[in-house]
């Protein structure tokens, strides 16, 4: 038996990504047990992981937030009897725990950035879009360096649904926000898409987020079309993940609920603007034909969709049109051509 670290601090989505190769490695490896250091505020997202693996919560904020702090926990983690680590942020602070980690004897491997091919895809002139490694692969790799192989395979974490579905009704699942605001559909746009759903029979829409603004956009639509039902604030992240689960379709932008929804082997239509597919943040088991986008030559512009628009426009959001989106859903959800 062997004990392992996989280090991965932020964000919610790149935690999310990192699910499937963390539960094939439990499963392939089952004699081993596998400690996963992240923020301490994602872990009830592995509440029903398999019981070889374990969760160890950073106080990124406090405790941890100093070189000293950093220290500390970089000592708490030795004194598990870790062999390997496998780092999967490969940052400043992951950096330096696996640094002192070293010193000990302790085997280390870290994601490869690859930063020459990400440029190649976002460089404004000359693009050629091509698919890179996708992180569920890139994290796979870094076991792989370890002497660790595994076969990534699909599968699904079993979380019940607090709420009860009847035969015959339809869950649509709406995300349509995200960490940055040029990831972000038209408001206006969804909310169209929320008004025809709604006004469907036997059919439930469902509405994910979190925040006072975007609470605040929900309750509007609800006051307006009266059947969507909002998710913010009613259930912890693992009923939130339930219902996911029990969706005939997710609707949502490059964002944490995409990954999150993908995990639970639900089907996700994602929108794509100023991000790309193509740059590696795929989500989980995901046909490409549920990718929502329109070619332009600007696109991608950022890895992550953080970068202002050059032309102002948001011509890779707007451009995109509610039908196509609508006609997705139909398909999926309905049968419909």
């Amino acid at each position: 038996m062997a004990r392992i670290l996989v280090i991965r601090f932020a964000s919610l989505g790149d935690i999310a990504i990192s699910i499937p190769p963390v539960l094939a490695f439990a499963q392939q490896y089952p004699n081993h047990e596998l400690f996963y250091l992240s923020n301490k505020r994602f872990a009830s997202l592995f509440e029903t992981m398999p019981d070889n693996i374990h969760f160890i919560g950073a106080d990124l904020k406090g405790e941890h937030s100093s070189v000293c702090g950093l220290y500390k926990l970089a000592k708490e983690v030795r004194n598990l009897d870790i062999e390997y680590v496998a780092d999967f942020h490969n940052v400043l602070k992951s950096q330096f725990i696996c640094n002192i980690l070293r010193l000990s004897g302790i085997k280390v491997a870290s994601r490869k950035k690859d930063k020459v091919s990400r440029l190649k895809l976002l460089h404004r002139h000359g693009k050629a879009i091509y698919d890179l490694k996708s992180y569920h692969e890139r994290y796979a790799d870094v076991f792989s360096d370890l002497s660790l192989p595994i076969k990534l395979q699909e599968q699904k974490l079993n979380i019940p649904s607090p709420i009860i579905k009847f035969k015959n009704e339809k869950w649509i699942g709406i995300a349509p926000f995200s960490a940055h605001k040029g990831k972000i559909y038209p408001i206006e746009k969804i909310e169209e898409i929320v008004a025809y759903y709604s006004s469907k029979a036997n059919t439930k829409v469902f509405l994910f987020g979190g925040g006072k603004y975007e609470s605040s956009v929900f309750d509007k639509w609800i006051d307006t079309y009266k059947t969507p039902f909002s998710m913010v604030g009613k259930y912890a992240l693992q009923e939130e993940l339930g219902v996911m689960g029990n969706l005939d379709v997710m609707v949502s932008m490059d964002s944490a609920n995409m990954h999150l929804a993908a995990l639970m082997n639900t089907t996700v239509i994602s929108i794509w603007g100023p991000s790309h597919p193509a740059v590696g943040f795929r989500p989980w088991k995901q046909d490409k034909d549920t990718f929502i986008q329109i070619d332009l030559p600007c696109r991608p512009c950022s890895e992550w969709g953080a970068k202002p628009c050059k032309s102002g426009d948001f011509a890779c959001m707007q451009g995109i049109k509610v039908q196509t989106i609508t006609n997705k859903i139909d398909s999926l959800v309905y049968g419909k051509n």
